[in-house]
């Protein structure tokens, strides 16, 4: 009788570890879809700034004259404000020193300083950087 309950406990306690890892394993499944369908939200988020910020920058291109020049210089402020890029002195900062910068950037960030990038210095080895967290952000594997 004793032997049938030691058993029977093992069992148990077998299927317990089980439920829990299978638990475990759902919760970090769940973390990641929630983080992948963040990353694509935030994405898309940014990319309508971008847009909106390219217009902005259209429009105060084609306006001429005294009377549009303040609402210009308006769009244009407007236009940086929204498109800072967080990390100091960034365009003085060599190749490699910026990849190595773009590591750290949250994805809000590092979507701003890619496009930042790819429209003035558009380095290779900073894309390729800027490339591989990205990608780590829309696997989920970042949080």
């Amino acid at each position: 009788m004793k032997q049938l309950i030691e058993e029977t406990k093992n069992k148990l306690n077998v299927q317990w570890k089980r439920v829990q890892n299978a638990k475990e394993e759902g919760i970090k499944n769940t973390k990641i879809n929630i983080r992948r369908t963040q990353s694509y939200s935030i994405s898309k988020l940014i990319q309508k700034q971008i847009e909106t910020d390219r217009w902005l920058r259209n429009t105060a291109a084609k306006m001429t004259g005294e009377k549009t020049a303040g609402l210009q210089r308006k769009m244009l402020e407007l236009s940086e404000y929204w498109m800072t890029v967080s990390i100091e002195d960034y365009n003085n900062l060599n190749a490699k020193k910026a990849a190595k910068a773009v590591r750290s950037l949250g994805l809000k960030d590092l979507l701003y300083i890619q496009y930042h990038e790819q429209k003035n210095k558009n380095r290779k080895t900073v894309l390729q950087s800027i490339d591989y967290k990205l990608n780590k952000y829309q696997q989920g594997l970042v949080a």
